[in-house]
């Protein structure tokens, strides 16, 4: 399982020997850093576990960077989990070109990042999709017109309206820190595993106390609505209004301290000052469903193609604009709020769809018969006839081909192969649709080469056997080797 872990140490500082120890042991496969140097240059650099040593590698940056702010990135992956262009830190901006080249501004990213979710691409990491997708095209876009101004960049990154654009990105969890050459880093965080010490900060506590509290950082206050100011003159008509230091001095309560017994309950979350709804991620994707169409007043979310948004359907949907007026959340938000009556509903509606599927007759299973119906039979002899079916190939090119690659016996293991020569018929007519025709075609391919008595891949199977097969005794490629493979690929 793959984890990250983001740490900022300030200058003049070290990191405590237990807290680096535990780090490095949860996080043994890279080390990434980057530390801004004198207003003109980041200096960064990557370093893999299986390659260098990152014990020692963090020591000497410690020792080096003595006097400034370093940020450091560490991931923990299994075996092909994960690959080297997503390893961190995220170049985003440079000058000049090679040997000459001067990095300008980098981004660390730890989290979740739901809303990049692709089970289609196992290689790329949430972090490496939210970078390409989002924030490489905003910095590029931003320098493009302030003319790769970096102080007038991070002033238009600081502002309210990028902090509420981001929160979109970071659900449910996650960390977003820009690190420009000159200037202070600005941070976006959806985060409550974070913790803060004197020396500096992580994105999560490893069960090390924090020793201060993270605060977040200031908001300007909200001006008074029509309505508010409406109340406060009418007040002062009457001779009650409230004192301005009164005013001043009685800071609202925010949504967390408000919805804080509410918040008890994994399903309730804030996202923007909203109490909203998520969707337990506990529950299969059709349970998902169901109960987003049971509890919530929209349509299922869905994508351009047609096929329902998980991203979407598990971030869930603001609690009181579209929750179901009959909905049983109301009650628990009302239960844990110590509300005296629920809410109410606002119009009639009929009975909630049941959040459990009404169990259904199984059907009994029919045995599947090795008569070819008649159709089927006649399609095939037609085809056969009309030549559509290439001609038979010789027994030679058959055994060259068996031995151009291992055989599924082999590259199953485990005795997969003789598996498939003992399943039921109905098993077999099932695992197309479970593990794809192709591998089904590659399983009957072998099992025609055995019957006609052609044991091209018996070499390779021996080979294996006595561990004198090449591709068993090859060192295995580091990340970075692997990298370079694919870039020379493309």
């Amino acid at each position: 399982m793959r984890r990250e872990l983001l740490i900022i140490r300030e200058p003049g500082e070290q990191i405590p020997e237990e807290f680096k120890t535990k780090a490095l042991a949860e996080h043994p496969t890279a080390l990434g850093y980057a530390s801004p140097q004198e207003g003109s240059r980041i200096d960064w650099g990557l370093f893999t576990g299986d390659e260098d040593d990152l014990v020692a590698a963090i020591n000497q940056l410690e020792t080096a960077y003595k006097d400034d702010r370093i940020f450091y990135h560490l991931t923990g992956a299994d075996e092909g989990e994960i690959n080297y262009e997503s390893l961190q830190p995220f170049e985003l901006m440079s000058s000049g070109k090679d040997d000459e080249k001067t990095t300008l501004m980098v981004a660390m990213t730890e989290g979740i990042f739901e809303k990049y979710d692709d089970a289609e691409d196992k290689e790329n990491t949430n972090d490496l999709r939210l970078v390409q997708q989002y924030l490489q095209p905003k910095i590029d876009a931003l320098a493009d017109v302030l003319d790769s101004d970096i102080e007038r960049m991070l002033s238009n990154l600081a502002k309210d309206r990028t902090k509420i654009e981001m929160t979109d990105h970071l659900a449910p969890r996650g960390t977003v820190i820009l690190i420009p050459c000159k200037g202070q880093a600005i941070s976006f965080a959806e985060n409550t595993l974070q913790g803060q010490w004197k020396w500096g900060f992580a994105t999560k506590t490893l069960g090390f106390m924090p020793e201060t509290k993270v605060e977040a950082p200031a908001t300007e206050d909200k001006p008074l609505t029509m309505k508010e100011k409406a109340a406060l003159r009418a007040k002062a008509i009457q001779g009650t209004a409230t004192p301005a230091k009164e005013v001043e001095e009685k800071k609202p309560k925010t949504p967390e301290e408000e919805f804080a017994p509410v918040l008890k309950d994994p399903r309730f979350y804030i996202s923007n000052g909203r109490l909203r709804v998520k969707l337990p991620r506990t529950q299969s994707f059709k349970e998902g469903k169901t109960f987003w169409n049971s509890h919530c007043k929209l349509d299922t979310p869905k994508k351009s193609d047609g096929t329902v948004d998980a991203a979407v359907l598990y971030q869930g949907w603001d609690f009181e604009k579209d929750t179901q007026p009959n909905s049983f959340l109301w009650g628990t938000k009302s239960k844990l709020m110590g509300d005296p009556k629920p809410k109410e509903a606002e119009h009639e509606q009929g009975p909630a769809v049941p959040t459990e599927p009404v169990p259904t007759e199984k059907k009994p299973e029919v045995e599947m018969t090795m008569h070819i119906p008649a159709k089927q039979k006649e399609r095939y002899l037609e085809l056969m006839k009309a030549g559509v079916f290439s001609k038979p190939v010789s027994l030679e090119k058959l055994k060259a081909d068996s031995e151009a690659t291992p055989a599924p016996s082999l590259q199953l293991g485990e005795k997969g192969f003789e598996t498939f020569l003992y399943m039921s018929r109905n098993a077999k007519l099932k695992l197309g649709s479970e593990v794809g025709t192709h591998t089904v075609l590659c399983l009957l391919e072998e099992a025609c080469c055995r019957l006609l008595g052609l044991y091209g891949q018996k070499p390779a199977q021996e080979a294996v056997a006595t561990g004198t097969n090449p591709n068993v005794d090859k060192p295995a490629l580091t990340m970075k080797e692997k990298a370079a493979l694919r870039a020379k690929a493309a």
